[in-house]
């Protein structure tokens, strides 16, 4: 087995593993996005290739032979696949059965390919973990323009596994985050109103360095920075006169002083209560060094997640669904043209963003996610603020408790208008004459065909007109091809202002 080892290769593979998607379950928004890619294309099978150190993987497909759509994988050196990754450039074989690097491949023996088609899935590190490519059953072309629009998928497939990882990235700070905290254990210092300290816990020895005879009698303020003494008397003065203050109760974040002399951040909250006449205060404090280290990366990874959500014109969300409070990533924001303090931060408010014509569409299948709890993704049209119309894609599911209850929802939310268009442009392309914008044969064939079965079913008359051009050939012959292609063109106008067509 050819085994295939460098630094570039390296880099390619601790990425592709660093994913998290390898030997997972198939990727239910990839297979629905490589149904809709063949169907664009007109071929049987479009598969998302990744490709390991001995074999490649398939994480989405849509066609497969069933024997390779149960196995999921094939070895890496019989793989169309690896040459898209070992140059990095895409792959188009027009006629498998020809061409020599090919034509006696034991996956062409066995199923039959006869067309190839693959581009990189390149990453925004450069590494590129495998393809996304095309299979027909028959030898066909592939016009530089189709390339270009299997690039663009390309594109959109490493855009959403990216994001993927991102936000799995997220969820693993937030838990380790939230570990380290349930695990701290909180110090607590007593002290007197004379401001002396009259006991501490173990926590607070290990947390400050001292043992509690060593502190007994001493003033409070040997723990804390000498910048905070002044305000911490003028504090508790206040709190003696009135009974109150703020900066007792609420937990506030400060620095505390170790005693080696060391400062260290604290949460600190106190309370107090009077006995005999007198006053005693109960501090509560928790070291929180680990913590702000932790905001620090997390604060890192979500400006990483801002900015590959930028680049994929993709935004994330999330619905508290007991509060009906809606929370927006910065893109989602700017996608709909709003600023944080203009958005109503409900399902409502978004709603009204909505066409009028896609609302009851949208919240029928919203609400059924929150009857059967199972993931949602639909393609909606927007009103941004300055009244332009966008079309997004939206994914979602619906998270409960422990009961079944539906408790919050989350997903993401695209801006897919480019693409649309672009799919529009092309599959208006395959459906008319290159020369005179007429539609062609195909699209004739189909429409002929419609038009048969409506007049059986409705009982009417059907007629078809014929148009010839006369003496065409004599203009082609004496005046040029270039000059019979003007005339087609003209006559073509012509058709199409005097008809629907």
């Amino acid at each position: 087995m050819e085994t295939f080892k460098s630094q570039t290769e390296n880099e390619r593979l601790h990425e592709l593993y660093s994913m998290n998607i390898l030997q997972t379950e198939p990727d239910a928004v990839l297979d629905a996005f490589c149904e809709k890619v063949a169907k664009l294309f007109g071929v049987p099978t479009c598969v998302v290739s990744l490709v390991l150190e001995d074999k490649q993987w398939y994480k989405s497909s849509f066609g497969c032979p069933v024997e390779l759509a149960q196995l999921r994988e094939t070895p890496r050196d019989i793989s169309f696949c690896t040459h898209v990754v070992n140059t990095r450039q895409p792959l188009i074989v027009h006629e498998v059965a020809k061409d020599p690097k090919f034509r006696n491949n034991p996956l062409v023996q066995k199923y039959g390919f006869g067309f190839y088609a693959g581009f990189p899935l390149t990453t925004s590190r450069g590494n590129v973990l495998g393809s996304l490519c095309l299979y027909d059953n028959k030898p066909r072309e592939f016009t530089q323009r189709e390339v270009e629009m299997l690039g663009l998928f390309s594109e959109r497939v490493i855009a959403h596994l990216e994001l993927c990882r991102e936000l799995e990235h997220v969820r693993a700070s937030e838990s380790k985050f939230r570990s380290i905290v349930q695990s701290a254990h909180d110090g607590l210092v007593v002290m007197g109103e004379d401001r002396r300290i009259i006991g501490i816990n173990p926590a607070a020895e290990r947390m400050f360095g001292w043992i509690q005879e060593e502190l007994m009698g001493q003033s409070v303020e040997v723990l804390m920075p000498e910048r905070y003494h002044q305000g911490h008397r003028e504090s508790v003065a206040r709190f003696l006169e009135w009974g109150t203050s703020d900066k007792f109760s609420q937990p506030r974040s400060l620095e505390a002083v170790r005693r080696d002399g060391r400062e260290f951040p604290i949460e600190i909250s106190i309370s107090g209560f009077k006995s005999d006449g007198k006053w005693t205060f109960t501090a509560f404090i928790r070291d929180i060094t680990e913590r702000k280290a932790m905001e620090e990366k997390l604060k890192k990874s979500e400006t990483q997640l801002a900015k590959a959500q930028q680049l994929a014109q993709l935004g994330s969300w999330s619905w508290d669904i007991s509060t009906n409070t809606v929370t927006w990533s910065d893109e989602l924001y700017r996608m709909f043209g709003v600023k944080p303090r203009e958005f109503g931060a409900t399902y409502e408010a978004f709603l009204n963003y909505v066409h009028p014509d896609d609302r009851e569409r949208i919240h029928g299948i919203v609400m059924r996610s929150l009857n059967d709890h199972k993931p949602f993704c639909f393609d909606f049209r927007l009103i941004r603020s300055d009244g332009v119309e966008r079309t997004h894609q939206a994914l979602g599911e619906t998270v409960v408790d422990e009961a079944g209850n539906p408790v919050r929802m989350f997903g993401t939310s695209q801006d897919i208008t480019d693409y649309k268009r672009a799919l529009e442009a092309l599959e208006d392309q395959a459906i008319r004459d290159g020369l005179t914008g007429l539609y062609n044969r195909r699209y004739f064939n189909d429409r002929v065909n419609e038009e048969i079965v409506r007049a059986d079913r409705s009982q009417y008359t059907l007629a078809i007109l014929l148009c010839d051009l006369d003496h065409f050939k004599t203009v082609n012959d004496t005046c040029g091809h270039q000059r019979g292609d003007e005339v087609l063109k003209v006559v073509a106008k012509g058709i199409q202002e005097a008809t629907r067509g």
